[in-house]
Formats: structure tokens, C-alpha cells, sequence
């Protein structure tokens, strides 16, 4: 048997694409030492900002 999962990437794309309205109930409640938190805005950073290290150096403090 196969289980289907889903990562936070996945969810937030989700969002970002209208598909999903927003986080799943509790899912910030499960994310010990902020870990979906750091991956989801690393995920911001370069899938959708496209920002590569100099730009993230740049953008992070405006």
C-alpha cells in the first residue's frame, strides 16, 4: 500500500495557486523548531522570488 503525502512546498504552492484558501488547520502547531516554517520560506525565496544568494543578500533587510 502507497501513502500519498503531502509537503508544506506542496501546500503553499497550493495556496499561492488559488487551489487551497489557506494552511491546514494546526499545521504551525506541529512544526517544532520552526522547521516548515524555514522551508517554506526558503521555498519562497527560490522557486517563487527566484532570488539566488547575492539577491537574497541584497533583498533580505528592504
Amino acid at each position: 500500500m502507497q501513502v500519498n503525502t503531502i509537503t508544506i512546498e506542496d501546500i503553499y504552492q497550493g495556496i499561492l495557486d488559488g487551489k487551497r484558501n489557506r494552511f491546514p488547520r494546526n499545521t504551525w502547531n506541529l512544526d517544532e523548531n520552526n522547521e516548515m516554517a524555514k522551508r517554506v520560506t526558503w521555498y519562497l525565496v527560490t522557486n517563487i522570488l527566484n532570488w539566488n544568494e547575492e539577491e537574497i543578500k541584497q533583498n533580505w533587510n528592504n
